[in-house]
């Protein structure tokens, strides 16, 4: 960009006029864009270095924070973990304490309540129910319901039988070796939560009691006596409602109910694992329908022997008389 002098120099090489030198003399040198332009450049270099700074410190800050909340949610669950798995149950009926876990709970206080139906078949049910009632007792448990019915030759049994709940599986592989399992299921239940908030309510309850037995001995009116022991009969009851509910909680903790079905059937059905004994199944099953379609067979004729008969005199009788008319004629 050319100043006021160069323009002077210019306009006399081209021998401009008189009037054009005076207004371009008259002119005011005007100040340089450059050092602006280069103000602006250096303040939006720093804007982006102080952004830039920002930026990193806030990433860093975050980071550093997930790493830390990363490894403590790392830390509890290990704890939890390694606490449940270790935990017996009669450790868990007795406490109850709720601190230690993200939800508010400890996880040696999680209370478990265990349930299993099984379906098993066998050759003689009677026998086998002796020997489940046997091994109930050796683990320290009891049988709470039993029926029995027949049909036509085979029995069923249906019984409900208690177990402690670390004994669970291995009273279900009993059962495995008793019996073919045709069925299982096993369901756990979760009820820290309501155990929890049980307990909480009876404490409250027991201050409330105790605080109105104080005010009760303090009535100087018959209104006033009344009044608090009917709201004390109020809170006994809830107590002993509270109470029978939290004692069957402990009771199913510590205690899991198998449900049992035993089918008597002829044969017991097995379940093969390898290709060998699963042909071998096959060939045994194959031989037993046989065996079964003659011996039905056999049944079928020999219970309608009667009606057979019959017909067969009938159809003898028929055809003596046929003959005797064909020789009449």
């Amino acid at each position: 960009m050319m100043n006021k002098t160069d323009y002077i120099r210019e306009v006399d090489e081209l021998h401009a006029p008189d009037s054009l030198k005076d207004k371009i003399s008259q002119l005011k040198p005007t100040r340089s864009a450059k050092p602006k332009k280069g103000k602006r450049i250096t303040a939006i270099i720093a804007a982006c270095l102080a952004v830039a700074v920002l930026v990193g410190g806030a990433y860093g800050a975050g980071s550093s924070l997930s790493k830390n909340k990363s490894t403590n949610e790392i830390h509890d669950e290990s704890s939890y973990i390694h606490n449940y798995s270790n935990g017996s149950s009669e450790d868990t009926i007795e406490t109850g304490k709720t601190n230690g876990s993200p939800d508010g709970t400890n996880p040696t206080s999680q209370k478990l309540i265990k349930t299993a139906s099984v379906s098993i078949e066998t050759k003689n049910a009677d026998e086998l129910i002796k020997k489940i009632n046997a091994q109930v007792g050796s683990v320290k448990g009891y049988t709470s319901s039993l029926s029995q019915s027949k049909h036509g030759e085979y029995m069923t049994i249906e019984t409900a039988v208690n177990v402690p709940a670390e004994k669970l599986d291995e009273f279900i592989e009993y059962l495995e070796k008793a019996g073919t399992i045709t069925a299982r299921n096993i369901r756990t239940s979760d009820v820290t939560n309501d155990y929890t908030d049980t307990e909480s309510q009876i404490t409250a309850l027991e201050t409330e009691e105790k605080a109105l037995l104080g005010i009760l001995a303090k009535c100087e009116t018959v209104q006033d006596t009344m009044d608090v022991q009917d709201r004390l009969a109020q809170v006994r009851g809830e107590l002993e409602s509270l109470r029978s509910q939290k004692k069957n909680y402990d009771q199913r903790i510590a205690y899991s109910e198998i449900s049992i079905s035993i089918s008597e059937v002829e044969r017991v059905k097995k379940n093969p694992s390898s290709f060998g004994s699963q042909v071998s199944e096959k060939f045994s099953e194959s031989l037993y329908n046989i065996g079964q379609f003659f011996r039905n067979l056999g049944i079928f004729v020999l219970g309608a022997s009667p009606y057979l008969v019959i017909a067969a005199v009938v159809i003898a009788v028929v055809i003596i008389i046929v003959k005797k008319k064909r020789n009449k004629k």
